[in-house]
């Protein structure tokens, strides 16, 4: 029997209920970040895709990744969290600001109202509805 413990802690959003969210719409945020936006095409021309696959394959990116390197690209390093303990299998994808501890290099200190103006700045970009920064804090034993 296999034992994985794992807890996310932090402030940020819930990814997985940004709702709405459109290709188009994903594409603009790529698009606000130049320098992700130039590593995902070169990625996409290592990988030898066409350029009229490029729709397909912004459908199969990871939303939370696309925002964690948008908005690290301005400034903020969030952490991406996974909660694959779910009953339905669908996994829950959170974007945290997670405590700072002395030790580390990239420690990002920002307010959480600062916190909270950007997560909505790159997230209206996506979805027409009000993404709730919160505190997330749980755990799980398997």
């Amino acid at each position: 029997m296999k034992k994985r413990t794992y807890y996310i802690l932090g402030y940020g959003i819930c990814v997985s209920n940004i709702k709405g969210v459109t290709i188009e719409k994903v594409a603009e945020l790529i698009h606000s970040a130049p320098q992700f936006e130039r590593q995902l095409y070169l990625d996409m021309l290592e990988d030898k895709m066409s350029p009229y696959t490029k729709t397909d394959y912004l459908k199969q990116i990871d939303l939370a990744m696309v925002l964690q390197s948008v908005i690290a690209e301005n400034g903020v390093e969030l952490t991406i969290a996974i909660n694959d303990d779910m009953d339905d299998m669908s996994p829950e994808y959170f974007l945290l600001l997670p405590p700072s501890y002395p030790w580390e290099k990239n420690n990002t200190k920002i307010s959480l109202e600062e916190l909270t103006t950007i997560l909505n700045r790159f997230t209206a970009m996506i979805s027409d509805e009000k993404v709730d920064v919160q505190f997330f804090d749980y755990g799980s034993t398997s």
